[in-house]
């Protein structure tokens, strides 16, 4: 599993389903889905991959 640091910016936040966005909302850098009861917790998208970074690499296994 790979664990990753990542920078949301200036985040818009929707409450209700959106499916059709490519990209974040002008003015923004990534949009978080904040829908009651559809998730147990907000989920962020970013557009920008350099917002994103490898942080740890966890392994699991019986024979580490």
């Amino acid at each position: 599993m790979l664990l990753t640091l990542v920078v949301v910016g200036k985040a818009k936040k929707f409450t209700q389903e959106t499916t059709d966005l490519i990209s974040p909302p002008k003015g923004y850098d990534s949009v978080i889905d904040a829908i009651p009861d559809f998730l147990q917790c907000d989920e962020a998208v970013v557009y920008n991959s350099n917002a994103i970074a490898p942080a740890w690499l966890v392994m699991y296994g019986s024979g580490l």
